[in-house]
């Protein structure tokens, strides 16, 4: 049977509870686990030998260990730290981070969009709306059922010499685009859209007026009241912060919406066969 002989500081006479490896003084705080008194161990055996144990350390008080250092010829990654890949601009094919990137938030503006309106949206066409030539949308299908209309590469605003003058979204004496107020994740009070409901009329200065349509079935979710004050928008950054509005087609429709309108491919080829037809 061993026996643990345990010694105490000069001029303290406290015993102490040898089954404890170590026990706070009474001037001692609890919270403070760093504040702890350890004393050495002397375990003695039947034979007589007396084994010297180091004391006790909590885990809060051990030195600080260093990583060990990495292996020769291994690559650092960004900040210097071993193993962590550098996440370029895009994320693609960068570790971990690029593929959990989240996409872009549509509502409050395309302008978060950006650059990624190539990798998160897919264009769908419809060229000669009622029968108007050259008067093309453009519908920015996101992958969560938002489309966002917006003008063509080849709609008469966006050619050269055209100056936008006034946009109103007022489509009739009783009807207002800027009026629809969106509530709750169903949408309530979301004006419904049909394929030709016009979104807003926009004046030139050679004094044409051109009748923006919706061209998908859908909820109204917004209209874009930036183009308001800077119409330049509409033409200098027509898939961006120049968008029309903000449609969502019902779950249902999600999927059929599309037949009628062109892909990017099929819209080219109608560009090619105006451009052969008119020279």
């Amino acid at each position: 049977m061993l026996t643990v002989a345990v010694s105490l500081p000069a001029g303290e006479n406290k015993p102490l509870n040898p089954a404890l490896p170590f026990e706070r003084f009474p001037h001692q705080k609890k919270k403070k686990k760093k504040n702890y008194v350890c004393f050495p161990v002397v375990i003695a055996s039947p034979r007589g030998k007396e084994f010297s144990a180091e004391p006790f350390l909590p885990p809060s008080i051990h030195p600080p260990t260093h990583p060990p250092s990495p292996p020769p010829g291994a690559a650092e990654g960004r900040c210097g730290v071993p193993g962590r890949r550098e996440v370029g601009p895009e994320g693609a094919g960068a570790g971990r981070r690029g593929r959990h990137r989240r996409a872009p938030a549509v509502r409050g503006g395309m302008a978060a969009a950006g650059g990624g309106a190539e990798r998160y949206f897919t264009r769908w066409y419809k060229p000669d709306v009622k029968g108007r030539p050259c008067e093309d949308f453009c519908v920015l299908q996101h992958s969560n059922r938002i489309c966002v209309i917006t003008l063509a590469e080849a709609h008469p605003l966006l050619q050269n010499g055209k100056t936008i003058t006034s946009i109103n979204y007022q489509i009739s004496a009783n009807c207002s685009r800027l009026q629809n107020k969106v509530s709750g994740k169903s949408k309530r009070g979301a004006q419904f859209l049909t394929e030709l409901a016009p979104l807003c009329r926009i004046s030139s200065s050679d004094g044409e007026e051109y009748t923006i349509y919706s061209c998908i079935r859908g909820r109204l979710i917004e209209v874009n009241e930036n183009i308001l004050s800077n119409p330049a928008l509409l033409q200098e950054k027509p898939l961006t912060e120049g968008y029309i509005a903000v449609v969502l087609p019902k779950f249902e429709e999600s999927k059929s919406i599309t037949q009628g309108l062109l892909t990017q491919k099929e819209y080219e080829e109608v560009l090619s066969k105006r451009l052969n037809s008119s020279s």
